[in-house]
């Protein structure tokens, strides 16, 4: 979770933007889905009613490296790009065919991962089982319980960020370089 206010983001362009992004959200969920794959690991499904729970927080856990990794290599790349291009005065209009930056294959990865984890995230939630029950449960899956309300909220953040700041500068510097596509 960043530990700097949503509200801080706001002045910043594109290319501050994205170092925070990484900084801020990116290599602390790298982390949080760390922790709690030990925790798993540690087989906080040594009950029966817990195990669906645990199971799917380790194929959640595996998309969200999955979805850190592709910004880290995809996504950052492609924007700064983006903010290269289009301080440098570059117009895909006027260049000589080399422009193939697929604006809109980017765009619809992020809206993408965002649906994905947050469906994936909504049914965890559904399967979470009340730690306050009369029934006493392993301190492992106590502790992924609460890396995992940890990651909800820190990727929730994230997608709050990317979506209401990062997708509109990114449709700026698309169209103050002039790329259709």
């Amino acid at each position: 979770m960043s530990r700097t206010s949503i509200i801080q983001y706001q002045g910043l362009d594109l290319k501050d933007l994205i170092i925070a992004l990484e900084k801020d959200y990116y290599s602390v969920l790298e982390e949080l889905c760390k922790k709690a794959s030990s925790f798993s690991l540690k087989r906080a499904a040594d009950y029966h009613v817990t195990e669906i729970y645990t199971n799917l927080s380790i194929v959640i856990i595996e998309q969200i490296k999955n979805i850190i990794e592709e910004r880290k290599k995809v996504i950052v790349p492609y924007m700064n790009e983006l903010v290269e291009k289009s301080s440098s005065g570059h117009d895909c209009q006027n260049c000589s065919g080399g422009c193939k930056v697929n604006h809109s294959f980017h765009l619809k990865q992020l809206e993408d991962s965002h649906y994905n984890v947050r469906e994936m995230l909504h049914r965890l939630q559904k399967l979470a089982i009340p730690l306050y029950s009369e029934e006493q449960y392993s301190n492992a899956y106590r502790s992924l319980r609460n890396e995992m309300l940890l990651i909800d909220t820190t990727i929730s953040e994230m997608f709050f960020v990317e979506e209401s700041l990062l997708i509109p500068k990114m449709f700026d510097a698309k169209t103050k370089i002039n790329a259709s596509a």
